[in-house]
């Protein structure tokens, strides 16, 4: 089996990052594509300015 990589979106996250605000997002993406099932990992760019509570 051939490992695939695609990017999906990029979204906005208003600040503060909560976990909950970017597990929000992230969640909301992959029912809308309906993709909550067949996903395997996800990457994050975790800016040294982003503090995540």
């Amino acid at each position: 089996m051939e490992k695939k990589k695609k990017v999906l979106n990029f979204v906005m996250v208003e600040t503060p990052h909560t976990r909950e605000k970017l597990a929000s997002s992230i969640k909301c993406c992959l029912l809308k594509w309906n993709s909550d099932r067949k996903l395997f990992s996800i990457t994050l760019d975790n800016c040294s300015i982003n503090v995540i509570k």
